[in-house]
């Protein structure tokens, strides 16, 4: 039994689904700031929380039923032994990951549920979309990159702006690239495994430069938000870090062409997570230094400060504007 807890617990990567659920707090945080509006919602969030690590550990424990993974893996250190039957504690994990959610706001819940049922497609051996050039990319951009700051943000329960959209989409842009980026030391066992991964259709360099990609349109588009004033020009001063962490990608890229990928494996994809985890608080930290200076100063806050000033309308509003914010 002590072995078995703790071959489940290697499974479910405990550092990746932590850095999972920061991207839970990233939705969360950003609806408080784009309405200017204090912490709401806590207990929601607490119970989100909990709700999406088991809906994180349920799809790693069916990956690992599919993949039966005995090489590297991002964010499991060692080899892990895959205990017979763990297909039946993913399934458990995901009907609790979205019952807990259930407790907390609809909008919430419905992500669950589909987050899920992606899940499942991801990795069943029938439907097994992580085979696929097309279904593998599309579970992580909508199950990881829209759902996943989706609940967070819905839990306060605050109307989506379209200032809140595009965020979206620009931090979604970010996540897809990061998981082309997480394959490209996985070409042999995809290969062996029969699916039709980026990294095999492509190779290593080719997911490289497709997460590359994707993570420009990302830091650019944020660039540019800061520039027009679409979020706090303070900012700005964070550009240096993400120009670094492209500077890593083509250092990478060029070891790659040169035949050296052996030396940028894993431990260079967790680099970049690291330089992802930095460059992220650093930002965090500017746009909270922003909101605090306004605030001492009594002067509108938070996203009503911004050059361009909180967009007008929502996306929807199932309530009075007034009874929203008050």
């Amino acid at each position: 039994m002590i072995r078995l807890a703790r071959d489940l617990w290697r499974l479910s990567r405990p550092e990746g689904t932590f850095w999972l659920i920061w991207v839970v707090l990233i939705g969360y945080g950003f609806m408080l700031w784009d309405w200017g509006v204090g912490p709401r919602g806590e207990w929601d969030l607490g119970l989100l929380v909990v709700g999406w690590w088991c809906l994180s550990t349920g799809s790693l424990w069916l990956n690992a039923g599919l993949d039966r993974d005995q090489g590297e893996v991002l964010f499991q250190r060692d080899a892990t032994r895959v205990p017979r039957g763990v297909e039946r504690f993913g399934y458990g994990a995901l009907a609790l990951g979205v019952a807990i959610t259930a407790c907390t706001t609809w909008g919430a819940a419905v992500c669950a549920l589909f987050s899920a049922l992606l899940a499942v497609l991801y990795s069943h051996p029938k439907a097994r979309w992580k085979a696929h050039s097309v279904g593998g990319p599309l579970v992580n951009l909508v199950g990881y990159g829209l759902l996943t700051p989706l609940a967070g943000a819905l839990v306060t329960g605050l109307p989506l702006t379209w200032r809140a959209g595009l965020s979206g989409a620009l931090v979604a842009s970010w996540i897809l690239g990061a998981y082309f980026i997480a394959q490209v030391f996985q070409e042999r066992e995809d290969a062996a495994r029969g699916y039709r991964t980026r990294v095999v259709t492509h190779g290593p360099l080719g997911a490289l430069k497709a997460g590359r990609a994707l993570m420009a349109v990302s830091w650019v588009g944020i660039t540019l938000g800061m520039v027009v004033g679409l979020y706090p020009r303070l900012c700005l001063l964070a550009l240096p870090l993400l120009l670094l962490t492209d500077h890593f990608l083509a250092r990478w890229g060029r070891a790659l062409r040169e035949g050296r990928g052996a030396d940028w494996g894993r431990s260079a994809a967790l680099g970049l997570h690291r330089r992802m985890m930095v460059s992220g608080a650093v930002l965090f930290w500017l746009a909270y230094c922003d909101y605090l200076a306004d605030y001492r100063a009594e002067r509108p806050a938070a996203g009503w400060a911004t050059a361009r000033g909180r967009p007008k309308l929502p996306l929807w509003a199932l309530e009075p504007m007034d009874s929203v914010l008050h």
